[in-house]
């Protein structure tokens, strides 16, 4: 049995018991991130063309889609454990001439490709940058890679009144569970300890038992 307390903000930034978070972000992206957005990808790639970013791409949900469909993509994110994850992807789909994966911050990154037709932003990414400086240092890097018809499409949160004041900060939600692909299930349970209104930020703890 696997066990651990994770304490983050929004862009999980720290996590307790000396485990980094991205570590733990790499092993179970995939089974807690199910989000029915592939398709819509796929058709803007569709729209707009090769080559395509995209940023914070973590394990590869969406870029090893992209790739299969034939399209040229950069897949940058912070985390090389989530990019070791994403290389197995694209190796084990024989895609690997049509995806460049880098290890850089999308607040500074700077790339050799800056001529792509559309970048992305997925699952709501974009929300990991906490503060105004990193986020408009992002755009002007996004900006810069673009081609002059270039598009960026972001998946932002639209938050309403309920999930901005709900649940009470300490209240732990209900435990989520997920069948292990060897076997077995993960358990995840999590709560706001504290909100932020000023800066928009939520601290939460989250405990996960494998």
């Amino acid at each position: 049995m696997l066990s651990f307390q994770l304490q983050l903000n929004i862009g999980l930034n720290t996590l307790s018991a000396g485990v980094d978070a991205y570590t733990w972000r790499a092993r179970y992206y995939d089974l807690v991130t199910q989000v029915p957005d592939v398709e819509f990808y796929l058709a803007l790639a569709e729209e707009y063309g090769s080559p395509i970013l995209d940023l914070a791409c973590g394990t590869g949900r969406i870029l090893l889609s992209l790739a299969e469909a034939g399209y040229e993509v950069w897949g940058l994110d912070i985390s090389e454990n989530m990019l070791a994850f994403a290389r197995q992807k694209v190796r084990d789909a024989g895609v690997e001439e049509r995806v460049h994966l880098v290890e850089a911050d999308m607040v500074s990154f700077d790339l050799p490709e800056q001529d792509f037709a559309l970048a992305l932003i997925p699952y709501e990414s974009f929300r990991y940058l906490l503060d105004s400086a990193d986020q408009f240092s992002c755009l002007r890097q996004i900006q810069k890679h673009l081609r002059p018809a270039g598009t960026l499409v972001m998946d932002l949160a639209a938050p309403g009144l309920k999930w901005l004041t709900h649940p009470k900060e300490g209240e732990w939600l209900p435990e989520q569970t997920f069948a292990l692909p060897e076997g077995g299930q993960l358990k995840r349970k999590h709560r706001y300890l504290r909100r932020n209104y000023d800066t928009q930020t939520n601290e939460i703890e989250a405990v996960f038992v494998e």
